[in-house]
């Protein structure tokens, strides 16, 4: 930010925005692949039931909230992995994800220039 250098820095928020994209869709492999084990099935009742509840009025909408909002997105991919929703669906609503991060990148850009 300090050269101005726009093209470097909207590669490095793609960047992050593709890492986190990545994570989210691990956190959604995981969710699909451990839904079954004893430990998840407690920390998705303990821990991921209001989210749950959630998932079940809203569906994918869910996901484009906690993908573009402060909402636990990693918490989210998970529970809708564990909850099978289709992996095309997800990914395709998870791509909401670089709006937040275009979003975020723009007010750092403007706030740099005060």
């Amino acid at each position: 930010l300090r050269f101005d250098n726009v093209s470097t820095f909207i590669w490095i928020v793609f960047l992050l925005a593709v890492i986190s994209y990545i994570a989210g869709f691990i956190g959604f492999l995981f969710g699909a692949y451990l839904n079954t084990s004893l430990g998840f099935r407690y920390v998705r009742k303990r821990f991921l039931g209001k989210y749950h509840s959630l998932m079940n009025k809203y569906g994918a909408f869910l996901i484009i909230v906690a993908a573009t909002t402060p909402l636990p997105y990693s918490a989210i991919s998970m529970l809708v992995g564990s909850l099978k929703f289709p992996m095309k669906k997800y990914l395709l609503f998870a791509l909401s994800r670089f709006v937040r991060y275009g979003f975020y990148a723009l007010i750092v850009w403007e706030a740099n220039k005060l």
